[in-house]
């Protein structure tokens, strides 16, 4: 998984594979005392590591007050403290994408704390706002985790809470440790995209010397940037009826393609990343839409954001089925790619659906489940002269 700089999955919530018929009734008897025993918790300490799919390991210090008070504190490789990924101080949300490059981002603080999990850093943080969107956000449905016994961590004895998915056709496997507090302390698993040698991915999300309701004034939580850091303001989408900029990007032969080479047809463009997986399952559905389309004057460019080209070009090579799509990359460096220089569009995946006349139509952000919307512009746009 890469450090996102300026653009960011848009979280799914779909799997991809059914609820089982019946759900397990020890999982659920245990994810009942999970949500009680985070609900009962008012304030939460921990000291929190974390290890990526490129195994990296991070640490971090964090703080956590109901109902929107959060510190999440990276330490950098010196053991010195970095950029609070997360600071919450009640009515600031700033967020760090990537401390190292000393940006941030602010907005309004929920006043529920249900905004604040999907910015929080793994879910055994998340769950103390709200179990049920925690698990949802992580894309983990109830019905379909498995108790799989206990396992030892760390020296001590763990319940443990299995959740599968498929991706392509492949499963992959992850496991929830919950502790003698009812708390999850541990998640840890696969994931669905391999290493280039095609052994699995792991993540790890920990959290370690939890203390539960210890007193925390909201003063701990007053926060402000370091002064040399820059706040990232995210532009709004392009508007409906806007000409549709010109760009240069490269197909999969390594070819220059405009767009204008597409005048007087409907375009669709679609940003999205090897790596990004709401991208991903959402291609299937818009490759669905393109097929009803083939016969007509619309293009579905694909282009893909913040990969190499061999990494674009082996996952293209490998999906032949997306045959409806046509697939091209940016090769331009983050801040001067045609997706957020020229679109706007800070979080992936995007699509712009562009009519016969160059402007735009409709413009679309995320994927959760297969939805008209896309089917519907695209129709609007080639009723018009």
């Amino acid at each position: 998984m890469r450090h996102l700089l300026r653009i960011f999955c848009v979280v799914t919530l779909a799997l991809g594979i059914p609820a089982p018929a019946h759900a397990d009734t020890k999982a659920q008897t245990l994810l009942k005392k999970v949500k009680t025993a985070t609900r009962n918790a008012r304030t939460l300490t921990a000291d929190l590591v974390k290890i990526g799919m490129d195994g990296k390991i991070l640490q971090a210090k964090v703080l956590l007050r109901k109902p929107n008070y959060a510190a999440v504190i990276y330490d950098d490789t010196n053991g010195n403290p970095a950029p609070a990924a997360v600071a919450s101080d009640g009515k600031t949300v700033w967020r760090y994408p990537d401390p190292a490059k000393n940006e941030y981002r602010i907005e309004p603080a929920d006043s529920a704390g249900k905004g604040i999990v999907q910015w929080l850093d793994g879910l055994p943080v998340q769950t103390l706002f709200g179990m049920e969107k925690a698990l949802a956000d992580g894309g983990i449905k109830p019905d379909n985790l498995t108790y799989v016994g206990t396992k030892m961590w760390e020296g001590q004895n763990f319940e443990v809470l299995q959740h599968d998915f498929n991706e392509e056709g492949k499963r992959y496997t992850a496991w929830l440790y919950i502790g003698q507090d009812n708390l999850i302390h541990r998640h840890v698993g696969t994931f669905y995209i391999p290493k280039p040698d095609g052994t699995p991915r792991m993540f790890e999300v920990a959290l370690k010397n939890i203390k539960v309701n210890p007193p925390l004034k909201t003063s701990r939580f007053a926060y402000t940037p370091p002064a040399d850091a820059m706040q990232m303001v995210e532009k709004p989408l392009l508007p409906t009826g806007t000409v549709a900029p010109e760009f240069t990007i490269i197909d999969r032969n390594g070819s220059p393609l405009r767009l204008s080479d597409f005048k007087g047809k409907v375009v669709v463009l679609d940003f999205w990343a090897t790596w990004c997986l709401p991208c991903i399952r959402g291609m299937k559905y818009t490759n669905a839409v393109a097929s009803k389309f083939q016969a007509k004057d619309v293009i579905f460019l694909a282009i893909n954001v913040m990969d190499k080209k061999p990494e674009f070009q082996e996952w293209v090579s490998k999906h032949p089925q997306y045959k409806a799509l046509l697939f091209a990359i940016d090769p331009t460096p983050d801040g001067k790619d045609v997706a957020s220089s020229l679109y706007n569009a800070s979080r992936i995946p995007v699509q712009y659906v562009i009519g016969k006349d160059g402007k735009i139509v409709k413009s679309i952000v995320g994927y959760r489940e297969p939805i008209p919307e896309l089917e519907t512009a695209v129709r609007a746009a080639l009723s018009q002269p």
